[in-house]
């Protein structure tokens, strides 16, 4: 085993060694990046010996095959630097939202104890998510590494790139040069030809011709002694532009296109080298972090102080948890709510009784009479003598039915509630209950439905009637109806069964306007926002954040879902009634965006007015609106 494998070797171990942490990049970039080759790299490296790659590397293509071949490298290089960039983001992106959503729970988890159920399965959860805060410690150098790899490759990119651009353009100058030099020899040539051609037809014709020219006639040995110079100096300037052609060529063949052919032999090899090094080290910094992250989950050696995340999930015991809970809370006081009344006869009435009683023994017929009068005043007749009612009838004080026995003496006393109204209260409310002002989950579990009462009636009135009102939401109703409506609401919940027209045949304007503002005035009276003070910064950090990495509407789900039952189904019914308006915004002239800023500060109201946050208020409630079949089941 050479250093290099034992470097890698090394790296493992520590990787999977629970107490020794994923290390520096640099120790790592060290610890692959070690110089000796591997034995399978060495004997590959004599097939360029190959005579046939000499042959191929000296012809005229060479050039054109390896500038290909090495902008082939860089374009791979910078692909797979894209590649791990993209990784590191989505990397940082994963173990940042992990860290910060487990922090969030096991927040939630302490400061809402309250709400929870504090047990086994409570702490092993917590323990649990713990665990993806460890995963941030252990995800974090890896998200290092990734980084540094992709400006590593990116800066060997563009390195190579300009070296194969300095390296083909000083081979092209070469090659210019002595394809210019060729083509001044071909010319000298041409020339030279030329002038040897007229001197052999001047030497084949008549001697004694005389020629005309601007200067004069000349005879035929004139010409010819003229012509004669001419080639002389064409055949000098021949010799010399030929010689020179040679010799760019002889040095482009041998001293030029060899060393170009080497440094871009060189360039191909130390690229692809390099890729094949960081690509190495891509594996075992995966290998580290998965098994990294698989002994956080499960140690090789548990213990008590570190056990797997199996076994703290196999911890809870719901039977146990059960039983400590109601010796705790348990009390076995009774319920005085519970307490049947006593049956007691009035003083008054039982002197009569006794009196009557007396009568009879007397005068049995008149008695007679008189006891049937007075046992219809009491609720009891009879043909026999009555007999005095004992002063107050025993009761069982517990329902518990293991206590209660058969020592009821006499019928109950029948009650009956004095509140009786004849006004028909909506399904599911209680009566003597306020509404306004009274949070949600209180209003939705004295309630039969997951939405407040007044919600659906308000939400179905607007549906039913006003859908293509226009400025519905915007145009503020009689803030005199307003308030006596309200009021009567909040005497009783039975008035709720008030708000919309009188007669579904005589519907005025402002009896729907009324409706819209008393369902912005439910929502803006409540103790804290429907969307929770708890959630309001994460809804408007979910839309202020426009880093592209998480879609709007993926946020604003997860954000959602946090919400309690009672504001979750309230909300719901909320986003997909406003759809419904908009859906006729042709008429009624309300678009999301307008219904948006309506709602903005309805739904997230705070004490502190911050003008900053009013555009984002609208711009959650917009977004939500658009997000509510992703976030919700949609309606048939």
């Amino acid at each position: 085993m050479d250093s290099r494998d034992k470097s890698i070797d090394q790296s493992t171990s520590e990787a999977t060694d629970p107490n020794t942490s994923l290390g520096t990049v640099d120790q790592e970039l060290e610890a692959v990046s070690s110089p000796t080759t591997p034995a399978k790299v060495e004997s590959s490296a004599s097939l360029l010996e190959d005579p046939q790659i000499a042959k191929i590397l000296q012809s005229d293509s060479a050039m054109d095959i390896l500038l290909d071949r090495l902008k082939r490298s860089i374009t791979t290089c910078d692909e797979f630097s894209r590649y791990i960039k993209k990784k590191s983001i989505l990397e940082d992106d994963h173990y940042t939202q992990l860290r910060k959503i487990s922090k969030h729970t096991q927040d939630t988890l302490k400061n809402d104890g309250k709400k929870f159920k504090t047990d086994s399965f409570e702490r092993s959860f917590e323990k649990i998510v713990s665990f993806d805060s460890e995963l941030f410690n252990v995800g974090s150098p890896y998200v290092k590494a990734l980084t540094l790899m992709y400006e590593q490759l990116g800066s060997l990119a563009s390195t190579v790139s300009k070296s194969r651009k300095s390296v083909k353009e000083e081979y092209r100058r070469k090659e210019r040069e002595c394809g210019d030099a060729i083509a001044a020899a071909e010319k000298s040539k041409n020339k030279y030809f030329n002038f040897c051609n007229e001197l052999e037809k001047l030497r084949t014709g008549d001697p004694s011709k005389k020629t005309f020219t601007l200067k004069g006639s000349k005879t035929g040995t004139q010409q010819e002694e003229e012509l004669s110079r001419k080639i002389e100096i064409a055949d000098q300037d021949y010799r010399a532009k030929v010689h020179q052609c040679k010799k760019l060529k002889d040095e482009l063949l041998m001293v030029h296109r060899p060393a170009q052919v080497k440094a871009l032999k060189g360039l191909i090899l130390e690229i692809d080298t390099a890729m094949s090094l960081q690509l190495q080290k891509y594996t075992t910094w995966n290998e580290t972090l998965v098994m990294r992250s698989g002994i956080l989950i499960s140690p090789l050696h548990e213990d008590s102080n570190k056990p797997s995340i199996k076994k703290i999930a196999a911890s809870v015991d719901n039977e146990k948890d059960l039983y400590e809970f109601l010796t705790k809370q348990g009390t076995t006081s009774l319920n005085r709510w519970l307490t049947p009344v006593e049956y007691k006869v009035h003083p008054l009435l039982g002197n009569n009784l006794r009196k009557d009683s007396q009568r009879r023994n007397i005068t049995p017929t008149s008695g007679a009479v008189a006891g049937a009068a007075v046992g219809a005043g009491v609720g009891a007749a009879s043909s026999s003598p009555l007999s005095p009612l004992p002063a107050s009838t025993s009761y069982s004080p517990t329902l518990d039915p293991k206590v209660v026995g058969s020592r009821l003496s006499g019928p109950r006393e029948l009650q009956v509630s004095e509140t009786a109204s004849t006004v028909s209260v909506p399904p599911g409310v209680k009566q003597n209950l306020a509404t306004f002002g009274v949070p949600i989950d209180v209003l939705v579990d004295n309630d039969t439905g997951s939405v407040p009462a007044i919600v659906r009636q308000c939400i179905q009135v607007i549906e039913k009637y006003g859908l293509d009102l226009e400025g519905i939401y915007r145009v503020s109703a009689s803030v005199t109806k307003v308030k006596e409506l309200r009021e009567l609401i909040d005497r009783d919940p039975a008035n709720i069964a008030l708000i919309g027209p009188s007669s579904p045949d005589h519907v005025l304007d402002d009896d729907i306007y009324v409706a819209a503002t008393i369902l912005k005035l439910f929502f803006k009276s409540l103790p804290e926002p429907l969307l929770t003070n708890a959630l309001y910064q994460d809804f408007l950090d979910a839309v202020k954040d426009d880093s592209g990495s998480t879609k709007i509407s993926t946020r604003l789900h997860q954000i959602a879902y946090e919400l309690p039952d009672g504001p979750y189904w309230t909300l719901r019914s909320l986003l997909f009634h406003l759809n419904k308006i908009a859906a006729h915004q042709d008429v009624n002239r309300m678009t999301i965006r307008s219904l948006s800023i309506v709602w903005g500060e309805v739904l997230l109201y705070s004490e502190v007015a911050n003008t900053e946050d009013m555009s984002y208020k609208a711009k959650v409630v917009e977004e939500l609106l658009k997000a509510a079949n992703l976030i919700y089941e949609a309606e048939p």
